[in-house]
C-alpha cells in the first residue's frame, strides 16, 4: 500500500524488492489518494501518476495495482470508526 508520493513509492518498490528477494511474491499493489473525479467527469491525478508507470518494472501486473479515489465519504467513514463498506 502506497501514496503517490515519490517516496511512498520509492518506499514500496524497495519493500517488492525485498520481498522478492526472500522468495515472497507480491500479489497486488494499493495507491491510495491517487485520483479525484470532478462532477464535470474525468479523473485528475493532483499528485502525479505514482505506481502507474513504476511498478510493472518490478515484474507486477497492471491488472493488479489498484487505485484508490481521495474521497470525502472515506475520511468521513474513518472518522466516525465505521468501515466505509458499512457505513
Amino acid at each position: 500500500v502506497t501514496t503517490p508520493s515519490k517516496l511512498a513509492v520509492t518506499d514500496a518498490r524497495k519493500g517488492i524488492e525485498m520481498f522478492t528477494s526472500l522468495g515472497v511474491p507480491t500479489l497486488a499493489a494499493v495507491e491510495n489518494m491517487a485520483y479525484f473525479e470532478c462532477e464535470g467527469g474525468g479523473k485528475h491525478y493532483p499528485f502525479g501518476k505514482g505506481i502507474l508507470d513504476s511498478l510493472p518494472e518490478l515484474g507486477l501486473q497492471r491488472s493488479r495495482i489498484f487505485q484508490l479515489p481521495i474521497s470525502s465519504g472515506t475520511n468521513t467513514a474513518n472518522d466516525s470508526g465505521s468501515p466505509l463498506c458499512l457505513s
